[in-house]
């Protein structure tokens, strides 16, 4: 299991884990106050660390699923011959057990509550300062334009299924032949584009050469946008 915060979808998933890891806390101070125990906080805090390494399998994008708890087998072992010690640590360890099942929820709700505050059809997730943008030209051939920066602020895009070109193959020469048709389809880039606040979105924002649709990649995958009008002008 990961104890690290979890970026990926910026401050929500931020948030989440930071609440799973407060109501683990809580439960176990409760237990503690409760047991009236002699343990000492750090010793605790340790235990529950331990408790919460588990053997996890993949289920889909960020979420695995805790299936076998091996630090809290570590402990068990390590006090069979102390059952007093087992005593007074199990509570804990289970504590560990369950933070882990409790992180792997947030897992699999940080992308559902992520897209209700970050609408990924809206441009504006994308782009909040339009006007400190400029216009990227990545393809040889390309006509010299401008980016129509106060387009940014009212055009109205749609999310269209499209073959976006995936970047799963090893093979350089399929990449090669996918970057350059990728380029002469879309060879602009929007560069200075600053997303949402807490979005965790590292957006690369592609034109469309007739700057009617963008390609706009992200660190969760890419889409592509056909827009209301064009955010390009000149020849």
């Amino acid at each position: 299991m990961n104890l690290n915060i979890d970026f990926y979808f910026g401050a929500v998933s931020t948030l989440l884990t930071l609440i799973a890891w407060g109501l683990t806390g809580a439960g176990v101070l409760y237990i503690r106050k409760n047991r009236d125990d002699s343990l000492k906080l750090w010793k605790v805090a340790l235990v529950v660390l331990l408790g919460s390494f588990t053997f996890d399998i993949y289920l889909y994008e960020r979420v695995n699923l805790p299936v076998l708890p091996l630090g809290f087998l570590v402990l068990l072992l390590a006090t069979r011959k102390k059952p007093l010690l087992w005593l007074k640590l199990k509570p804990y360890a289970w504590s560990g057990v369950a933070a882990s099942f409790l992180l792997a929820g947030v897992q699999m709700v940080a992308p559902v509550v992520h897209d209700a505050f970050y609408n990924k059809d809206d441009l504006h997730t994308y782009i909040t300062n339009p006007e400190e943008t400029e216009l990227l030209s990545i393809h040889p051939k390309s006509l010299k334009r401008s980016l129509i920066t106060s387009e940014l602020e009212r055009v109205n895009m749609k999310r269209k299924s499209m073959n976006v070109m995936e970047w799963h193959s090893n093979d350089k020469q399929v990449i090669n032949t996918l970057h350059s048709k990728r380029m002469t389809l879309f060879p602009y880039i929007i560069l200075g584009a600053e997303p949402l606040w807490g979005s965790g979105l590292d957006p690369v924002i592609y034109i469309r050469k007739d700057g009617k649709a963008l390609l706009i990649e992200t660190n969760r995958g890419q889409a592509f946008y056909e827009l209301s009008r064009s955010i390009l002008e000149g020849e």
